[in-house]
Parts: structure tokens; sequence; C-alpha cells
């Protein structure tokens, strides 16, 4: 069963100005978990090709980016460390095959000896396989369980410079139950059985910059670049005896089914998330075999440019109608166009319940949503496109 594509922790590194990068769990004390927002790039455009080595420059301000779909990382703070001792966060992700797709939550930690992926904890999730067999109440249920792995799999180690390299195996066993009438299966208890080799190596240092949709491009960064290549088998019983060809074929499985994902990562000051990470297809790295490329969003800084702020005072920035009716706010800023804004909603107690960014039109620009349907006291707050704040005020929702 393959590991689908999630957002992969990275860590935090100091860096001067030609000299090599090193990363240190000192530099990670000031980092806390956020849900963390990507871009991905748009599958039909050309893809960069990223050269390896000492002080490069790497220059992704032409990417074409798909924007008909958010991608979003939920991270969030993990306290059960009785079942899994040094786990401090958790990320969502999934397990897919052409025909099943279940969610996990990915545990993790990090020490002074680098982060560490410690197992994953799995809600119970019903999945209906009447397509793939016919029966009309056959199903596959993943069990409420926490898995651990056999040992911590290491995604950095503390410390990281060029030339570092690191490797570490793992296995663990995922629970499930099968019903399928034709096969005479009620309930019978399946097993995964997963085993994992991951083998890092640093190959690169520089700077980098990215595409700001929408908005420019972002001042250079300074990067570490890492290779990484994960080697996942995975084993099927049923009743505690391998599961045969025939039940495993139905679902796209096979015994021993290995699987191997070849990726770049290049890690940031501040971040767990790669600033950059190229996941492909195959060993060669080439910029024509890339699976999927996402660029994380967050925390840009974008080259000097006049905004909106420099231009326009608050009194000029207007926001109507209030009281609001009719689920709708229009932000008029006088004399622009095509430029895009922040907003951020609050309740009264300072509490987020929207955040989202929009382009203003020929002055105005329109926030629509239907949390403005509940009658009450909001905020409103408005920043420009490098998230300075421009303006906040109140509003009614009738």
């Amino acid at each position: 069963m393959k590991k689908t594509f999630i957002l992969f922790a990275a860590l935090v590194f100091i860096v001067s100005a030609n000299a090599q990068i090193t990363l240190k769990y000192a530099d990670y004390s000031a980092w806390a978990p956020e849900t963390e927002n990507a871009e991905k790039i748009k599958e039909t455009s050309v893809y960069p090709n990223f050269s390896v080595g000492n002080d490069l420059t790497w220059n992704l301000d032409t990417v074409v980016y798909d924007t008909s779909k958010d991608y979003i990382q939920p991270r969030v703070a993990f306290t059960d460390t009785i079942n899994f001792p040094g786990a401090s966060f958790s990320d969502a992700a999934s397990y897919s095959t052409s025909s099943l797709k279940y969610f996990i939550k990915l545990i993790r930690g990090l020490d002074s000896t680098g982060i560490y992926n410690y197992g994953e904890q799995i809600q119970r999730q019903a999945i209906s396989i009447s397509p793939l067999t016919g029966g009309a109440t056959d199903s596959l249920i993943i069990l409420s369980q926490n898995v651990k792995y056999s040992s911590r799999s290491k995604i950095i180690q503390f410390p990281a410079t060029i030339g570092s390299t690191w490797s570490t195996n793992h296995q663990y066993s995922t629970k499930l139950t099968l019903t399928a009438a034709l096969m005479g299966l009620n309930n019978a208890l399946v097993q995964r059985k997963s085993y994992e080799t991951n083998i890092d190596s640093v190959i690169g240092w520089g700077k980098m910059r990215v595409k700001m949709e929408g908005i420019g491009v972002s001042t250079y960064i300074p990067v570490l670049m890492v290779k990484s290549y994960k080697i996942h088998k995975d084993s099927f019983y049923l009743n505690g005896s391998p599961a045969p060809t025939s039940l495993l074929s139905a679902f796209g499985l096979s015994q021993n089914m290995e699987s191997n994902v070849y990726s770049y990562h290049f890690y940031r000051s501040g971040e767990i998330m790669p600033l950059v990470e190229a996941v492909y297809l195959d060993s060669t790295f080439s910029s024509t075999k890339v699976d999927v490329m996402f660029i994380h969003k967050d925390h840009l800084t974008a080259e000097p440019s006049t905004g909106i702020n420099e231009m326009y005072s608050e009194n000029l920035i207007s926001v109507y109608p209030n009281p609001i009716a009719d689920n709708k706010i229009y932000i008029n800023i006088p004399n622009m166009a095509n430029r895009q804004i922040h907003y951020k909603l609050t309740n009264i107690l300072g509490q987020c319940i929207y955040n989202s960014s929009t382009i203003i039109t020929n002055g105005t620009a329109t926030i629509e949503t239907n949390l403005l349907s509940k009658s009450g006291l909001i905020y409103l707050h408005v920043f420009d496109e490098k998230h300075n704040l421009i303006k906040s005020l109140p509003l009614i929702i009738k």
C-alpha cells in the first residue's frame, strides 16, 4: 500500500553569507506547530531542474501554480506521550492505493539528536467496497489504533550540514477488518505489515527565491538541500495467514508490495515545512520525472515594491455596508487595480474565525462567506500584500 504525499517535516538552521549551513537543535526553540499552507506547481508547467552543490542560487520566480485547490498541512501539538513518549506534534497524512484511501495522524517530535516520526494514530474509518465486490454491505474497517514504529524514523539528524548523511529502518503493523459476502468473510482480521528504510543526505546549500502568487517574488532565502530516498514494503495477512493473491488483486495489492519515493527538500531557517519539496518518479531526479512539487507560501517576504500601505492612508480605505445584511463585505481602495490584499475576521475575543486573500479590481474587492449569516459583532482586519496591517474595524451582522 503506497504512502501518499504529505508535506514532510523540516528544520531550522543558521546561515551566514558564503558559509556552510548547519541545522541544529538550538535553532528550533522558537518553533510551534501551526497549520501550514503550500502552493502546488501546475502539472502541465515546466518544472525547475535543481543543480547540486555549494553556494548555489535557485530561482523559482516563473513557476505556474495550480490555483484550483488549496494545499494545507494541518500540524498541531500532540500530548499523548504515554503511547508515544517523546512526541510533541502531529501531521495529517493518508495511505492510499488505486481503489482505497484512509487517513492518519503522523506522530512526530524532536530532541537534541534530530526530528523523528514515532508512529501513527488512526481513528476508526469505514470504507464501502461494494464497487469492488458487489456485496451491498461489504466493507473494510480501519480500526481505531495507535501504530508504534519499532524504532523512530529520523527525518533530520542534528547537527546536519553539507556532506551529512543518516538512515533509519523501522517496521509496524496496521489492523483492519474485512467483510466480503462472496468470499465468506465477516469482520475477518486483516494486518498490513510494513517495512520502511529512509536514506537522507545533505547535498547542497545556497539561496532560493520563489514566486508569490498575486504579489511578485520573494527575497532570496538561505536554504539547505537534502536528498531523500524511501523504500516502503507491505505484506498482508488474513486471520493470521498470508492473504491469498486473489483477494489482494481485487484491491490492487500484492505481497511484498514495494514503493520507492525519491525527493529533494530545501529547508529554511525557522520553518518545519521545506520551502520546496520535489517528489520524483525515479532516481534520476530529472525535471521531466517530477511526480509533484510544492512551495511553502507562509512567512515569505516579497522583494521591495510600492505597497498599498505606502500609497494610501487608512482614511482612504473604506469598508461597507456596516451593518452587514447580505453575507457580503466590500473593501474600497480608490484607483487601485490588480493588487492583492489579505484579510482576517475575528470574534470579540480576538479569535480568528476566517482568513483569506483577494484581489482589488477597479478599486473594489468583495468578501463573501456564510460566516456573515450569523448575527453579532465581528472585527475585520485588512493587510497589504506584505501582511502589514492597514485597517481594522468592527462590523455588525444583522
